[in-house]
């Protein structure tokens, strides 16, 4: 793939998808961005001109296509989208591949799928299909590509399965996902506690393994230099939680030390 062939197929994936109708548009923008991501990794990986373009790659896709929506920034995310979501297309149900735009499908395929790009192999995507992740076609159609974007900020892929469940079981918009995944400091508040305990209850019945041991939330809040470390059980025997986990827990006394000093560090 030259960088022309990158520019066409860009430019013919975006109008393709945007032809369709308009009740499907989420899906079609999440679509869009997935599959430009994977073209970019594509020429960025085996581009016949990828040493010409280099770190200008996106800066001159985006003056080169002129498309509202997919500036630098925006194709950044796409690749990203791309490398945190690779076998988004292997998993797709039926009923959506048979929507896609002939040339994308075909084409996808035979980037995916050949040898010599190496950007996921069969045994792969044979893999990413016995996996659980039908959650993330749930995802794909009941919400929008701006919950991906701070999905794919996160980088532990624990965290991020959390998020992706608890946006399906909770439908928040975007500004309240954001607000549950970015650390804050504020003042402790009686619903932080009974909000945690929801998640430990939320990951032991949809994430939790048989093997796994109960989870346990550690509450860190603070006001000023005033800090209150607690821990929280989601309803964990007592004697339990003393006998297995107390001992190898941090002392609560060293963590609000801790979170203090930091606190003044601000």
């Amino acid at each position: 793939m030259n960088f022309n062939i990158l520019i066409k197929n860009i430019e013919y994936t975006h109008s393709a998808f945007f032809k369709q109708t308009a009740s499907a548009v989420n899906v079609n923008l999440t679509l869009r961005n997935w599959f430009i991501g994977l073209y970019i990794v594509e020429f960025e990986q085996n581009g016949t001109e990828r040493a010409e373009y280099g770190l200008k790659l996106l800066f001159n896709i985006s003056k080169r296509i002129n498309i509202k929506g997919l500036s630098e920034t925006n194709l950044k995310l796409c690749r990203k989208f791309y490398k945190v979501y690779p076998g988004l297309f292997s998993i797709l149900p039926n009923k959506l591949v048979k929507n896609l735009p002939l040339e994308i499908s075909q084409l996808s395929t035979d980037i995916l799928l050949n040898p010599e790009y190496g950007l996921i192999s069969q045994s792969s995507t044979d893999k990413l299909k016995s996996d659980n992740n039908k959650h993330v076609i749930t995802l794909l159609t009941q919400t929008s590509f701006t919950h991906f974007v701070e999905l794919i900020a996160i980088e532990d892929s624990l965290q991020r399965k959390f998020y992706e469940l608890l946006i399906i079981n909770t439908t928040p918009s975007v500004k309240e996902l954001k607000r549950q995944i970015e650390l804050k400091v504020d003042a402790f508040k009686h619903h932080n506690a009974s909000q945690l305990n929801t998640y430990l209850n939320f990951y032991k019945k949809e994430i939790k393994q048989e093997t796994d041991n109960l989870p346990i939330g550690i509450l860190l809040v603070a006001d000023k230099d005033n800090a209150l470390v607690e821990y929280a059980t989601a309803g964990m025997d007592e004697n339990l939680f003393i006998s297995k986990y107390l001992l190898q827990l941090p002392d609560k006394e060293k963590l609000e030390a801790f979170l203090t000093n930091e606190l003044r560090k601000l």
